[in-house]
C-alpha cells in the first residue's frame, strides 16, 4: 500500500528528482483503460523523524493511467440466416473471440436491421430498434454468442424469398464506453432469408387459336390464379412458339421466341390474363393449312427470379392455325429435247411451275402422257414409266423451279438418222393448274459413229519412204451406211518441208461400207542431206472427218523422227591433253576442237558434254576446283561453225590454304548432242594443280642423337610435324629417309618413309618408323648410323632442326681369348718357349687387347725364366697371336720345373673362359764324373765336386729365399696380411701405400710392370681364371680370393 521516495544525503538541488518502479500488469482480459492514484503521505527524515520544515508541495498526488492492450472481435455467428415466412420469432446471434483472461467488463453489441430484396421491417419482419446484445464479465469466453429476437411476419401475398440483413455496427464496453480494443471481426453482417409459402399458377387462356394467312398480327394470352393477398411483384410467363405442320418460324409466323407476358403486382387477382403479339406471315407460299403451337415453359419472379410456388397448370400450350390462300400452275419446261442415241441411258424431260413467291410448303405431283413420234417408237427407241409422273418437293420448290422424269434412250448400233416422239402434261392435283407449253417434243440424235487413229510411226533414216497408217476403230455393231474420209495434215518441227520431207497431194485415206475394222495407209518421202543436223522430226495429224459422226480418236498426231546418218562423220577432240595451273591461278581453261563435219555443215548446235573426274591423287569439286557451269559442256553454234573451230569452258581453281600433294582431275568429253559424233583419242584432258602450300610446312626429327643396344630387335625413329598450313593436312605426308650404315637393315619398305595420314595429322603429331637391329656376333667398334629427312610428298616441304638422328648402337658381342695349348713343355736349353692365343665364337672387326702375363710355380722367375707381362693385340687382321717367354738355362741338375701363364683384359668384349696355362721347363742338366777304371783314380775327385755342388746349391737356396721374401713381402707392402684357406673366400680391406719411389726402384730391378695386382682366382676342374685389378696409391678396396693352393698368407 505504500511506497518510499528517498532523496538520498547530500547536495541536493531544486528540481531533483528521486523515483522509484511500479510493475504494470498485462492480465490478457478486456477491461478498458483503468487507472489508479498515487498520494504524497508523508515527508519525514530518515527513521521516521518528523521535521516541521518538510512540507507536501503541489501536486501531492498522481493518477496512473494504465491503457488496456488486450482485444477482442465480434462477428455475426454465421453469414447467412433461413427461416420460413411462418416460422413467427427468431434469433439472430453474434459471437465475440477474446483473449484468455476474457472480460473484465459487459460487451455491447448493437445490431442494425437493413431492408433487403422485397423484405420490409414492419411488411416482412420486425425487431427492436435499435437491436443489442450483450455478451456478459468473467463468464464470457472466445466463442461465446450473444442472441436477439426477430419477428417473421406472414403476409400471405405472393412475393418469392425475400432477405433483410442483420449488421454489428458497433461495440462498447460496460462499464467504460468505447474501446479502441474491441473490433467488428468478419462476417460482420448476416443476410436473413424469409422463404415465401404462398404459390400461384399459371395456363394458356384456350388450347387453340385460328387465323387467316392474311390476319396479320393477333394475340395469345395466359391466364393466372392468385393467392388472396395477391401479388407483390410481377409473374412473367415465359411462352415458347414451337414449329408445327408447315409452319415455320419466321416463314409462316413470327415472335419473340420466347415471348413474355408479365402479370404486374398489385393489380393482378384470380382469373387476369396476360397477352402478347404474334404476327402471321402471308408468305405466299403453296403450304395447304398449317399450325404452330405456343406453350408456357416457365414462370419467374421479378424481381426474384424461379420460385417454387408459381406452378404451370392445364392447359399449358395452345395451337395455332393458320388457313392457307395460295395455288401454283405448272407447264412444259422447254417444247424440244434433244437427246443422243448413245448417251445417258436417262434422260430427263421436265416440267417447270409458276410457284408462288414463297415457293411450295407441300409436294406436288403432275402426270405426263409419252406419245410415239417420228421414227421413235416406245420400247426400241426409249423407254419410261407409264404413268411418267414429276413431284414438285416442299421446300425446294420456287417459282421457275423444275421437276424432271426419266426416260431411256436405247442405242441400236445402227446409223440411222434423228427421230422423236412426244412428252405432254396430262393431269395434275386438283389445286393446280396447267400452262401453256403444256407438251415438248423429244429428239434422238443418231450419234453411232466410229474412231479413227493413227498408227505409231518408227523412227527412220532420213531419205527413206515412210508410211502413215491410219487405223478406224469402234465400228458400231450394225455396220456402217456410208463411206468415211480422213484429211492428214503435216507439220513442221525440228524437220522442215522440202528440205527433210515431200507433201503429198493429196494426203487423205477413206474407209469403204465395211461392218469391220481395217487399216488404210498412204506414203511420205523423206530427203537424204550431208549436214550435221541430229535426229530430226516433222508431224502428221488427222484433220477433217465425214461423216461427223466418226470422231478422232488418240492418238490424233503421231511425230515421224528421221535418224540423222551424217552424226559418224563428225569428231570432236580436246585442244590439251594435259595443262598444269597453279593452285592459286584462278581458273583453267577447257577447249574442245571440232576436228571433222559432214560436207554441208553444221545445221543445229552441237553441244559436248564433259565430265569431272577426280584423278588420284585426286582433286576434289567443290575443295580444289569448281565447275559453275551445270552441265558442264561447250557448244558449237549451227551454221557458223567450221573444223577446226574451238569451245572453251572456264572452271575455277580453289587456293585452299591446306598442305596436300599436287593433285589432279580429268575432264573428258561424256556425251554429244546430236548423238553419233565421234569423240577421237583425244578425249581427255588432264589438270594437275601444283600445291602451293608445302613451303608452309615444316618437319623434323624428334631426336638429334640417342643410343641402343645392338640385343635390341629395333629402333623407332620419329618425326614430327613443326608447323602446317592454316587449314592442315588433307592428304597423306610421306616423308622419304636415308640411312648410312649396313648394320641397319631396312625392310620392307624400301625407299625408307614415313607417312603422316592426312585429315587427322596435326601440327605437334609424330610418326615413327622402326628399323630392324642385326646382331652380327661381330665385335666392332659401336657403329653409328645416321637417319637423315631426304625429300618429301608432296614436295617442297621445310626441314627443320634436328633434320637427322644419329643412332650410335652399342656392341653387345663377345670374343673368346683363349691359349691356343693349355700346356706348353720346353726343354731348359731351348732358350724360349712360344705362347699363342687365338679369338674364337665371334667375327673380330676391332683390335681387342688381351695382357699376358707369368707367375711362378716351381720354376722361378730370373733363375728359371724371365718374367713376362705383356699386351697382345688381335684384330681382324690377326685372330691368333704369340710371344715369347724366355728360359734360363742354368748349369744345375734339377728336376722338371713349371710355371704359369695367365690372360687378362680390360675390354668387356673379351671373355677369357680359360685364362691359363703351364708351361713345363725339362732340366737337362747332368753331373758327371770322369776317371780311369784301371787306376782308381777320379778325375776331379768326388769329394770336391760334392763340395762345389753343396756350395752350388745353398747359393742358390739363400737366392730363392731372398727373391720370394722380395716379391712376398716388398711387391705387396702395405697389405693387410689375411689367412686364405684354401678353396673359401676371405675379404680384406686393403691399402694400397707402397711409395711411387718403390714402384720405380723395383721397376729397375725386375723390369717395367703393373704398379699392384690382386685378382679373385676361380677353381675350374683342370684350370683357373684370375681377373687382374689394378690400383693406385691411396685407393681402397674390397677384395675377395679363392686359391685353389694351400693355406697361404698373400
Amino acid at each position: 500500500r505504500y511506497l518510499e521516495i528517498v532523496f538520498t544525503p547530500g547536495p541536493v538541488s531544486i528540481g531533483d528528482i528521486a523515483c522509484t518502479n511500479l510493475t504494470i500488469i498485462d492480465d490478457n482480459a478486456i477491461e478498458g483503460d483503468h487507472s489508479f492514484i498515487l498520494v504524497l503521505a508523508n515527508v519525514e527524515f530518515e527513521g521516521n523523524i518528523a521535521y516541521f520544515g518538510l512540507h507536501r508541495g503541489t501536486p501531492s498526488e498522481a493518477t496512473i493511467n494504465i491503457m488496456d492492450n488486450d482485444v477482442a472481435t465480434v462477428s455475426m455467428e454465421q453469414t447467412e440466416y433461413t427461416f420460413d415466412e411462418d416460422s413467427g420469432t427468431v434469433s439472430v446471434c453474434a459471437e465475440i473471440m477474446a483473449l484468455a483472461g476474457g472480460l473484465e467488463c459487459d460487451v455491447i453489441a448493437t445490431l442494425n436491421l437493413t431492408d433487403g430484396s422485397k423484405a420490409t421491417r414492419d411488411v416482412d419482419y420486425s425487431a427492436a430498434d435499435p437491436l443489442s446484445v450483450t455478451f456478459p464479465a468473467v463468464s464470457s469466453v472466445s466463442g461465446t454468442t450473444a442472441c436477439a429476437s426477430v419477428t417473421i411476419i406472414d403476409d400471405a401475398a405472393l412475393e418469392g424469398s425475400h432477405s433483410f440483413t442483420v449488421t454489428v455496427s458497433s461495440l462498447e464496453l460496460s462499464p467504460g464506453g468505447m474501446y479502441s480494443g474491441l473490433e467488428i471481426g468478419t462476417p460482420s453482417s448476416a443476410t436473413i432469408n424469409i422463404v415465401d409459402n404462398d404459390d400461384a399458377t399459371v395456363s394458356m387462356e384456350t388450347n387453340e387459336y385460328t387465323f387467316e394467312e392474311d390476319n396479320g398480327t393477333v394475340s395469345v394470352c395466359a391466364e393466372i390464379i392468385v393467392p388472396a393477398g395477391g401479388l407483390e411483384c410481377d409473374v412473367i410467363a415465359t411462352l415458347t412458339l414451337t414449329d408445327g405442320t408447315r409452319a415455320t418460324v419466321d416463314m409462316d409466323y413470327s415472335a419473340a421466341n420466347p415471348l413474355n407476358v408479365v402479370f404486374p403486382a398489385g393489380s393482378s387477382t384470380s382469373g387476369d390474363t396476360a397477352c402478347a403479339d404474334v404476327n402471321i406471315i402471308d408468305d405466299e407460299a403453296l403450304e395447304s393449312d398449317h399450325f404452330f403451337t405456343v406453350t408456357v415453359t416457365g414462370l419467374e419472379l421479378n424481381p426474384g427470379g424461379a420460385y417454387s410456388g408459381l406452378m404451370i397448370v392445364t392447359p399449358p400450350s395452345a395451337q395455332i392455325n393458320i388457313i392457307d390462300n395460295e395455288d401454283a400452275p405448272v407447264f412444259m419446261a422447254v417444247n424440244d429435247y434433244t437427246f443422243s442415241e448413245d448417251g445417258p441411258l436417262s434422260n430427263d424431260v421436265c416440267v417447270e411451275i409458276r410457284a408462288p413467291a414463297d415457293g411450295l410448303e407441300i409436294d406436288l405431283t403432275a402426270t405426263l402422257n409419252v406419245i410415239d413420234g417420228l421414227k421413235a417408237e416406245r420400247g426400241v427407241d426409249f423407254t419410261a414409266d407409264d404413268p411418267l409422273q414429276v413431284t414438285f418437293m416442299a421446300g425446294n420448290t420456287i417459282n421457275g423451279s423444275t421437276s424432271c422424269a426419266d426416260i431411256t434412250i436405247l442405242d441400236d448400233f445402227v446409223l440411222e438418222g434423228d427421230h422423236s416422239f412426244t412428252v405432254g402434261i396430262a393431269s395434275t392435283d386438283p389445286t393446280v393448274t396447267i400452262a401453256m407449253p403444256s407438251s415438248a417434243v423429244v429428239n434422238i440424235v443418231d450419234n453411232e459413229g466410229a474412231t479413227v487413229v493413227l498408227q505409231s510411226i518408227d523412227a527412220l533414216v532420213e531419205g527413206q519412204g515412210v508410211m502413215v497408217c491410219v487405223n478406224l476403230r469402234a465400228v458400231p455393231a450394225g455396220g456402217l451406211e456410208c463411206s468415211v474420209t480422213v484429211e492428214l495434215t503435216l507439220m513442221d518441227g525440228t524437220a522442215t518441208i522440202e528440205d527433210d520431207y515431200i507433201l503429198p497431194d493429196p494426203f487423205s485415206v477413206t474407209f469403204d461400207i465395211l461392218l469391220v475394222e481395217r487399216t488404210v495407209c498412204t506414203v511420205v518421202n523423206t530427203v537424204d542431206d550431208e549436214a550435221l543436223e541430229g535426229d530430226h522430226y516433222f508431224r502428221v495429224s488427222l484433220g477433217s472427218i465425214m461423216p461427223s459422226n466418226v470422231v478422232t480418236g488418240t492418238p490424233s498426231s503421231v511425230n515421224i523422227t528421221l535418224l540423222d546418218n551424217d552424226a559418224p562423220n563428225a569428231t570432236v577432240a580436246v585442244s590439251d591433253l594435259v595443262q598444269e595451273v597453279g593452285e592459286g591461278d584462278g581458273e583453267v581453261q577447257i577447249c574442245v576442237e571440232i576436228v571433222n563435219l559432214p560436207r554441208e555443215g553444221l545445221e543445229t548446235d552441237l553441244i559436248v558434254f564433259l565430265e569431272a573426274v577426280d584423278n588420284p591423287p585426286k582433286a576434289v569439286n567443290g575443295e580444289d576446283y569448281n565447275i559453275t557451269s551445270d552441265p558442264l559442256a561447250v557448244t558449237f553454234s549451227a551454221l557458223i561453225s567450221a573444223v577446226g573451230n574451238t569451245s572453251c569452258v572456264d572452271i575455277d581453281i580453289l587456293d585452299d590454304d591446306a598442305l596436300e600433294q599436287d593433285h589432279a582431275f580429268m575432264v573428258v568429253l561424256n556425251s554429244v548432242i546430236p548423238e553419233g559424233v565421234r569423240f577421237s583419242d583425244s578425249n581427255a584432258t588432264t589438270v594437275t594443280i601444283l600445291e602451293n602450300d608445302a613451303a608452309r610446312a615444316v618437319v623434323a626429327m624428334v631426336d638429334d642423337a640417342f643410343e641402343i643396344s645392338e640385343g635390341n630387335e629395333t629402333i623407332q625413329i620419329c618425326i614430327r610435324i613443326v608447323e602446317l598450313p592454316a587449314e592442315g593436312l588433307d592428304c597423306d605426308l610421306i616423308l622419304f629417309l636415308m640411312t648410312e650404315n649396313e648394320d641397319i637393315v631396312v625392310e620392307p619398305n624400301d625407299p625408307l618413309s614415313a607417312t603422316f595420314p592426312g585429315l587427322v595429322s596435326t601440327a605437334g603429331s609424330t610418326v615413327c618408323v622402326d628399323f630392324p637391329i642385326i646382331d652380327n656376333n661381330r665385335v666392332e667398334v659401336d657403329p653409328v648410323f645416321r637417319v637423315a629427312l631426304y625429300t618429301t610428298l608432296p614436295e617442297g616441304v621445310s626441314f627443320g632442326e634436328p633434320a637427322s638422328t644419329a643412332v650410335t648402337v652399342l656392341d653387345n658381342d663377345v670374343v673368346n681369348v683363349m691359349f691356343v695349348q693349355s700346356e706348353y713343355t720346353v726343354n731348359e736349353t731351348t732358350g724360349f718357349v712360344t705362347v699363342c692365343v687365338e679369338a674364337t665364337g665371334a667375327e673380330l672387326a676391332r683390335d681387342v687387347n688381351v695382357r699376358v702375363f707369368t707367375a711362378s710355380d716351381s720354376a722361378r722367375a730370373l733363375d728359371d725364366y724371365i718374367a713376362v707381362n705383356v699386351t697382345l693385340v688381335l684384330g681382324p687382321a690377326a685372330t691368333r697371336v704369340c710371344t715369347n717367354i724366355t728360359i734360363e738355362d742354368d748349369v744345375l741338375t734339377e728336376p722338371t720345373e713349371a710355371l704359369f701363364v695367365g690372360l687378362a683384359s680390360t675390354d668387356p668384349a673379351v671373355d677369357l673362359p680359360a685364362p691359363n696355362a703351364t708351361v713345363i721347363i725339362v732340366d737337362e742338366d747332368v753331373i758327371l764324373f770322369t776317371g780311369s777304371s784301371k787306376t782308381g783314380r777320379v778325375v776331379g775327385g768326388v769329394v770336391p765336386a760334392v763340395v762345389v755342388f753343396a756350395a752350388l746349391l745353398l747359393i742358390v737356396i739363400v737366392a730363392l729365399v731372398l727373391f720370394c721374401k722380395h716379391h712376398t713381402e716388398k711387391n705387396v707392402e702395405g697389405f693387410e696380411s689375411v689367412d686364405v684357406i684354401k678353396n673359401q673366400p676371405a675379404l680384406a680391406a686393403v691399402e694400397v701405400t707402397m711409395a711411387l719411389e718403390e714402384v720405380e726402384k723395383e721397376e729397375e730391378r725386375y723390369g717395367p710392370g703393373p704398379q699392384v695386382e690382386v685378382g679373385a682366382v676361380e677353381v675350374g676342374e683342370k684350370e683357373y681364371k684370375l681377373t687382374p685389378m689394378v690400383f693406385s696409391e691411396g685407393d681402397t678396396v674390397n677384395v675377395e680370393v679363392t686359391t685353389p693352393f694351400k693355406t697361404d698368407v698373400l
